[in-house]
């Protein structure tokens, strides 16, 4: 982290730029993505800073003797299936700010993973 803050970029997590680069990885013609941004590239530090804060919260894994590969876990696909639903994006959102201001990535998906269960129940899906 103190190489990101070298870097001398906004440091704040943004969850449109999450969703934008889930979006990006899932739609790359290579299941796995090589990305290290060029120094001085604000833009391409803030993807690579989100990036990894995907693969902490295990959504990407980051592989490679160097690092700077990514690829998409099952959990990040199921995330990304959340986010592809703009009704149930803005509710996760809503819901986990409502609880915690600064919420957390895994927060975030919990949420959406309660929402979908409930959608489910109230349509008769056995969950058990």
């Amino acid at each position: 982290m103190a190489e990101m803050a070298m870097w001398g970029i906004d440091m704040r997590r943004d969850d449109e730029l999450i969703r934008k680069y889930m979006f990006e990885m899932e739609d790359a013609p290579e299941w796995v993505v090589w990305f290290m941004p060029d120094e001085g590239d604000e833009e391409g530090e803030a993807k690579y800073y989100h990036l990894r804060l995907l693969a902490d919260e295990g959504f990407l894994q980051e592989t490679g003797p160097n690092g700077c590969n990514f690829r998409i876990t099952n959990a990040g696909h199921d995330f990304i299936g959340m986010m592809r639903d703009e009704g149930l994006w803005k509710q996760m959102k809503i819901r986990a700010s409502t609880v915690v201001p600064r919420y957390g990535l895994r927060l975030l998906f919990e949420v959406g993973n309660a929402i979908v269960r409930n959608r489910l129940a109230e349509l008769g899906v056995p969950l058990d």
